[in-house]
């Protein structure tokens, strides 16, 4: 549940393609765009990965989840006025992001380790 988003593997491409190829799947959650997973459906499943995790038992204990952008993109966007495609813009390899549980309300917006 906590994968990224089903598609199959694809070529090398270049930041412009990577961005062309996934601005789709925000604009339009309930479609398949690439794969065979609408964005509604990758972030659902990535979200009740996290909610399983974050609900068995380790309420007051900081939980870190590693991902892909999209996902985590998906499910920050579907509870935050936040829009989706500029997040996952934004995130690169050793970003993070910090929600609140339940809720997942946006504590800290898009960070990067150094």
């Amino acid at each position: 549940g906590l994968e990224e988003f089903d598609r199959p593997t694809l070529p090398l491409l270049s930041a412009s393609e990577h961005e062309a190829l996934n601005a789709p799947i925000f604009q339009d959650l309930s479609r398949k765009v690439i794969g065979s997973e609408s964005g509604n459906e990758a972030g659902h499943r990535f979200e009740a990965a996290v909610s399983a995790l974050a609900g068995s038992g380790r309420s007051h204990e900081p939980l870190v989840i590693i991902s892909h952008g999209t996902v985590i993109a998906l499910l920050v966007s579907a509870h935050n006025e936040v829009d989706g495609f500029q997040l996952w813009q934004e995130l690169s390899c050793a970003s993070f992001v910090v929600l609140t549980y339940p809720g997942f309300a946006l504590v800290s917006g898009v960070e990067r380790l150094r």
